[in-house]
């Protein structure tokens, strides 16, 4: 009995020690965690301001922070989930990434909104807004006829597109046909491939308000992209519309081939690497040219504005600052979701806006989600007072 109880005894103790040596070793990986943690916080909050600067630094001046704030919903999520992390521990180190996100909190209803269905009074028009990547036809033989049958459907009151073509060996004049499916006579289009008389591209805007007026806002650089505008008159209240089309990246399918297949570290890779980024540094500093182009033109505008267009920009950057300037983003408005209209590979984000003078009601925010181009359309109700 009494060599049972000394046992008993001996295995007590054994265990008692091999649990307290459990606890510390775990107690010793929670602390290495924590400090990796810590660490990647620091890094997370650092990465989260760097992406609210993007909108204030002129990509041309200092272009390393257009690239985080392109990265912003990432950046966020990864804050987030920092929080939980130290909350689920009850410690105080969340405050880190929580005191960020909320000095930044106005990025984040531009990146994500929940609202209800709006309701829209019997006044209000219908405008839509469609980059239709020259009608798919490098991807989709079908996507002119579903374009049109789209617009057809849609009867937008206003409708914008970029990247718009009409060639003439088409057996349709494309132009006259969306005219006639919308039943009105008013467009404005802006060629910007003068140089082929078969094949013409650029942007275009259809109206079913007479036109008054119409120009185009010139860049600073020969570019294939263009931002047009006409004057109309809405309930006896003067109106410009603007489509905007700013600086694409022109990536290549070499680049997105290696976008696809990130992994190594041989010479070809960082070859690639530095050919996409050289591609976007570019592009940033040219649409930061053109925002600023088409937010002199806003501010010159004689009635009230309306406008749309492809950015090929995320809300969180230097451009969509510049022209969202004194204007009501629809989507932030209205809409629900990440709003992402990109469809095709990269950047899947929102790029496409429609954006209206504080002094409208822009409501019932929607992406129709037709994949017959790289982009989805987007379409608004607005109110004009």
């Amino acid at each position: 009995m009494f060599i049972l109880r000394r046992y008993e005894r001996i295995w007590s103790d054994l265990l008692f020690f091999h649990l307290s040596q459990v606890f510390i070793y775990f107690w010793q990986v929670i602390r290495i965690l924590n400090i990796i943690f810590f660490l990647l916080n620091v890094v997370a909050v650092a990465a989260l301001f760097l992406s609210y600067a993007s909108i204030y630094i002129n990509p041309d001046i200092f272009y390393i922070p257009a690239f985080f704030g392109l990265a912003y919903p990432f950046i966020l999520l990864a804050n987030i989930l920092l929080i939980l992390y130290w909350v689920f521990q009850l410690h105080l180190k969340f405050i880190m990434s929580l005191t960020a996100i909320i000095a930044g909190w106005s990025f984040v209803g531009r990146t994500v909104q929940f609202h209800s269905k709006s309701t829209t009074n019997e006044k209000a028009i219908k405008v839509m807004s469609y980059n239709v990547m020259n009608f798919g036809f490098d991807k989709n033989q079908n996507s002119r006829e579903d374009i049109l049958n789209l617009i057809a459907e849609e009867q937008p009151d206003i409708l914008c597109m970029q990247e718009f073509c009409s060639n003439k060996n088409w057996n349709v004049n494309i132009e006259k046909k969306i005219a006639d499916a919308l039943h009105t006579k008013y467009y404005f289009f802006n060629n910007v491939n003068t140089g082929n008389k078969l094949f013409k591209v650029g942007t275009i805007i259809y109206s079913k308000f007479p036109i008054k007026n119409s120009g185009i806002i010139s860049y600073d650089m020969s570019t294939a992209n263009s931002t047009i505008f006409i004057d109309i008159e809405i309930n006896g209240i003067a109106v410009r519309v603007f489509d905007v089309h700013l600086q694409s990246i022109r990536f290549q399918p070499k680049d997105y081939d290696f976008l696809k297949t990130v992994g190594d570290n041989s010479d070809q890779t960082i070859n690639e690497s530095k050919s996409i980024i050289s591609r976007m540094r570019t592009a940033y500093v040219l649409r930061a040219s053109q925002a600023k182009k088409v937010q002199e033109a806003i501010k010159q505008s004689p009635g009230k504005v309306i406008l749309c267009g492809d950015f090929n920009d995320s809300p969180v950057s230097f451009v969509y600052s510049k022209i969202n300037e004194g204007l009501k983003d629809a989507f932030v408005e209205s809409g629900t979701g990440m709003g992402r209209s990109y469809a095709g590979e990269f950047p899947s984000f929102r790029i496409d806006y429609i954006m209206g003078s504080q002094s409208l009601d822009l409501n019932s925010f929607q992406i129709i989600h037709k994949k017959y181009s790289d982009h989805f359309p987007i379409k608004t109700m607005i109110s004009v007072k």
